[in-house]
């Protein structure tokens, strides 16, 4: 039986179309030339591979303990998006790549991210937890999910896509070098939670909170916070693990892990020329480096002519109000508007209170004059949101009862004003009391 293929070539003996029986699958496009180590990416390459890429190949020539990786083009989106076998195709190009036996992180890596003016926190997807036989099925994933984002976010250009190890994490967290919530270039801003970070984006976990002084290196506070559970990582996924009460109070990184974190983000600040916040995660001992960003709060540029730190102003509330609930201060100002727990019915002027927040709130959290939050970090969703949207925001309120706010809310406007400088939020008395109680 003859099967060979047939080819069509124009005058000039290029081939213009060739057909095959039905019976022999069409050789694979080659996608190797867009496949490149992150090594080998500078920011330079952000419009190709995106900015996260991007960012991990420029950290890694400054020689940060970066896991390693590899970044396919946005190019490929696109090719995917048309191919009638697109799993099968990923599969053949990542062969000799990467280790079979390697638990893997599939990333988004977006052009439109982490640059200077905006991050899109949580509006690309990340993938933990894969397995060599499932990362074609998880670059997918992340493609479909950008198509489903286009209705929230509007036209979205095609993405890059990170591939890289993951270690196994026993913590992980965020610094900053400035602090965020008062733009303080003197001090560095370190949040920790145990296991995987992820919590600690989303906001469902509060993590424990150290400042240090960039000048000198030394811790001049902490916060420690009880963790209940932490996420860990296997070849099928995540999963949770609860702690006992006993550990779930302990200090979750030591003075000198914290200390040779510090010193590692400044070097990357110094890289950069402009604050940043860096993921971070430790395996043991190791620190790895998993993201670098600018921050995207910071207002004043360039680098080198901060030298003062922002005063804190005296916050008076009104003299009707008395202090309902306090919280971590996460994003300055202050704000008075009707509480209200339905992000979707949010009408302008009002204050979102919510468990946590997510990248589904984003459209409806710019109507908001003020968010808080029962869990949360600096680090979490709502803090970013609110720092770009510069609305004052407060997390980590750990009697903040929605349940019954919510119930109240049905009958009764209840007002607030929220001290995004402090932490606080206030409450008529009479509504302060009927809640509380």
């Amino acid at each position: 039986m003859d099967v060979s293929t047939t080819t069509t070539t124009d005058a000039s003996g290029n081939i213009i179309y060739t057909s095959y029986p039905q019976f022999l699958d069409p050789p694979t496009p080659t996608l190797e030339p867009q496949i490149r180590p992150l090594s080998e990416l500078r920011l330079k390459d952000a419009p190709q591979y995106g900015g996260k890429a991007a960012n991990l190949g420029e950290l890694i020539s400054i020689a940060m303990p970066v896991p390693y990786g590899i970044a396919l083009s946005t190019a490929i989106h696109d090719q995917a998006m048309q191919s009638s076998n697109a799993v099968r195709t990923l599969r053949n190009a990542l062969a000799g790549l990467i280790d079979p036996e390697k638990i893997y992180a599939v990333r988004s890596s977006s052009p439109l991210e982490d640059s200077e003016e905006h991050s899109f926190a949580g509006q690309f997807l990340t993938k933990l937890g894969v397995n060599y036989d499932s990362i074609g099925y998880a670059v997918i994933g992340l493609y479909k999910h950008v198509a489903s984002s286009q209705a929230r976010l509007g036209s979205l250009p095609y993405i890059g896509v990170i591939i890289q190890e993951m270690p196994e994490v026993t913590r992980a967290g965020v610094i900053f070098t400035i602090d965020p919530t008062n733009n303080d270039p003197n001090v560095a801003v370190i949040e920790c939670v145990l296991g995987l970070g992820e919590g600690l984006v989303s906001g469902s976990l509060t993590p424990d909170l150290y400042l240090y002084r960039k000048s000198t290196g030394r811790e001049i506070a902490a916060e420690i916070v009880s963790q209940p559970y932490r996420l860990r990582v296997s070849p099928r996924g995540t999963y949770t693990t609860h702690r006992k009460t006993k550990q779930s109070s302990l200090r979750k990184l030591s003075k000198l892990a914290a200390r040779r974190l510090l010193s590692l983000a400044l070097t990357i600040e110094a890289h950069y020329g402009y604050p940043v916040d860096v993921e971070w995660c430790m395996s043991g001992a190791q620190i790895f480096i998993l993201q670098a960003r600018p921050v995207t709060s910071w207002k004043k540029s360039p680098l080198v002519q901060q030298s003062e730190q922002q005063e804190i102003p005296a916050i008076t509330p009104p003299t009707d109000m008395v202090l309902a609930w306090k919280g971590l201060p996460v994003s300055s100002g202050v704000a008075t508007g009707r509480l209200h727990t339905n992000y979707e019915t949010l009408t302008p002027g009002d204050i979102l209170v919510a468990a946590q927040t997510s990248p589904e709130y984003v459209s409806y959290m710019t109507k908001a004059t003020a968010i808080i939050t029962e869990t949360g970090g600096i680090t979490c969703h709502a803090a970013i949101v609110s720092r770009e949207l510069d609305i004052p925001c407060v997390t980590g309120i750990r009697n903040l009862n929605l349940d019954r706010l919510s119930e109240m809310i049905k009958d009764r406007n209840i007002v607030a004003f929220v001290d995004g400088y402090g932490g606080k939020v206030y409450l008529h008395s009479e509504d302060r009391d009927l809640l509380l109680s």
